[in-house]
């Protein structure tokens, strides 16, 4: 990802805001350049982020302890968007198989645990992007 990040990048995810709404930020700015392999290290990264809060907020909760979560959106919306944006990217260089790969990852998040009623509406809205998707693909 460091590479992906040079220069003025680099400083664009230092700012204040939360680290997963700037790694969903750098990732429409690059689907307008159409910079796939850019698109695919974002990816990654933004799923190793979000797994991660998944893993402390499942602790937090198996402890019953609290666990605040600040972004624009519910955690399994960032978690889904790094397969949706790794999936098209895929697409977009011709690997289909892989892309469907990870069209059928963000078919059903419903697994994720702690949802409230905004997490619910991700969950269905990405079900709604893969069934669009698999016909693309």
């Amino acid at each position: 990802m460091e590479e992906v990040l040079e220069g003025k990048d680099a400083t664009y995810l230092l700012n204040n805001h939360h680290r997963l709404d700037k790694c969903i930020e750098l990732l429409h700015l690059r689907f307008a350049q159409h910079a796939w392999q850019d698109i695919l290290d974002i990816a990654d990264h933004l799923h190793i982020l979000s797994e991660e809060m998944y893993n402390e907020a499942q602790k937090a909760r198996s402890q019953r302890l609290p666990y605040l979560f600040k972004a624009e959106r519910p955690l399994v919306f960032y978690y889904g968007f790094s397969y949706l944006a790794k999936g098209t990217a895929l697409q977009k260089l011709g690997l289909y198989d892989q892309a469907r790969e990870y069209i059928l990852k963000y078919s059903e998040l419903g697994w994720f645990s702690g949802l409230d009623k905004l997490g619910w509406e991700e969950v269905e809205r990405f079900k709604l992007f893969a069934k669009a998707n698999l016909y693309t693909n």
